[in-house]
């Protein structure tokens, strides 16, 4: 018996010794196995301590298992394997769980306003579920500008200033107008249905910036918040589980163009707006459901006809009569925003080009802007969230282009 457990302790030293050496023999023969990712951390990895002291073993155990061998395998594979794993909880579980579950109310301290209770989504981590069924965008800074954490330092608004200014005086060479507008987040317009969030500053980030702007600069610059929240009192200006504004919207944001260009406008309360159903939205489809909400149909100028020359989700081009016109024509380059504009300025300006930031030739472009004329406009157009995205790039391409 005494034997038997004496062989057996003998074969568990050498496993156990085994376990021990085995990894390190096999990492000075293969390294860290490739496995197609790369999930290095963004960390300095801890040093041997070189002291004896009171934290030395401490600190040497954290040593050890930074420098652990298939250290960085290991973490590639739980990465590559928790990913594949909420992959499927996402496509197979959760959109079922969201059409069975109500969403759920409760209590937080730390991020929100204490003691209120609000309405959270865990369904999707780029969805802020917000009061009755209101769905907002949590990702590309939108959560981190609604609360205010992410202004502009001043001479962020200066570099922006002379990039700005610097167009725009190519712009005025050519004896034509440039109008800069950044589209407000719908958690700015529709701050009511947002969970109560703890907000640092009111003074928010494009608030801040066009403030700047209006006392540094003469830029045809227009952040149409104020005008946007004043127009829900007729109707919704943004989809209600969609992250864009609506055709309501547009047209007030349209409003805000020609007011800062001097151009007459049709105030929306004199027009024709018929509610219509609307299917579907980029949020609700984010969280595995169907969306049944509203739209506004803005019934804009009726008697006239815009030919349509193309129409696509890059590109939209048309042109009316000039007699009908305001006489200018207009370019255009702007994001997934820029199609609810279409209905509006085609009807109003001689030639209406409009260009996707996101897919323009810079050569097209050139082509285009060289064809306006005293009087005509540059229109360019961002949403808040993809101000420094892709808005910047976008201003110093076009001075580029300007620049050839």
């Amino acid at each position: 018996m005494q034997n038997k457990e004496l062989i057996l302790n003998k074969i568990l030293i050498i496993v156990f010794a085994m376990l021990l050496t085995l990894p390190a023999l096999l990492f000075k023969i293969t390294g860290d196995i490739d496995l197609g990712r790369n999930y290095e951390e963004k960390r300095v990895l801890a040093s041997l301590p070189d002291k004896f002291n009171s934290d030395y073993f401490k600190n040497f155990a954290v040593y050890v298992n930074d420098h652990a061998f298939y250290r960085q395998t290991i973490i590639t594979l739980n990465n590559i394997i928790n990913q594949k794993c909420i992959d499927f909880y996402d496509r197979y579980i959760n959109r079922k769980l969201f059409a069975l579950l109500p969403p759920v109310w409760y209590k937080e301290t730390d991020e929100y306003k204490q003691g209120i209770p609000y309405f959270v989504s865990a369904y999707h981590p780029k969805v802020i579920y917000g009061k009755e069924n209101w769905l907002f965008m949590r990702n590309l800074n939108s959560l981190r500008n609604y609360k205010g954490q992410n202004l502009l330092s001043e001479q962020q608004m200066s570099d922006w200033k002379d990039l700005y200014e610097k167009l725009d005086n190519y712009c005025r060479q050519k004896g034509i107008s440039l109008a800069i507008m950044i589209i407000p987040n719908k958690s700015h317009v529709f701050s009511e249905y947002m969970p109560p969030y703890k907000i640092i500053t009111e003074n928010k980030r494009e608030i801040a910036l066009s403030n700047y702007l209006k006392e540094n600069s003469k830029i045809n610059f227009i952040y149409p918040l104020n005008e946007l929240k004043s127009a829900n009192k007729l109707h919704y200006t943004y989809y209600k589980q969609d992250s864009h504004w609506n055709y309501f919207g547009s047209y007030i944001g349209t409003i805000s163009l020609y007011k800062q260009l001097g151009i007459p406008y049709i105030p929306a309360e004199q027009l024709k707006i018929t509610e219509k159903p609307d299917y579907g939205g980029d949020l609700c489809n984010m969280c595995g459901y169907m969306n049944s909400g509203v739209d506004f149909v803005v019934d804009y100028k009726p008697e006239i006809k815009a030919e349509i020359i193309k129409n696509t989700d890059d590109f939209y081009s048309a042109s009316i009569e000039k007699s009908i016109s305001n006489g200018r024509k207009i370019v255009m380059v702007g994001d997934s925003y820029m199609k609810f504009f279409f209905p509006y300025l085609s009807k109003d300006f001689f030639s209406t080009k409009l260009y996707s930031l996101r897919a323009f030739e810079d050569k097209e472009l050139f082509a285009a802007i060289n064809e306006l004329e005293k009087d005509d406009i540059l229109f360019v157009e961002s949403s808040e969230r993809y101000d420094e995205k892709e808005h910047m790039p976008t201003i110093k391409r076009l001075i580029k282009i300007f620049d050839n």
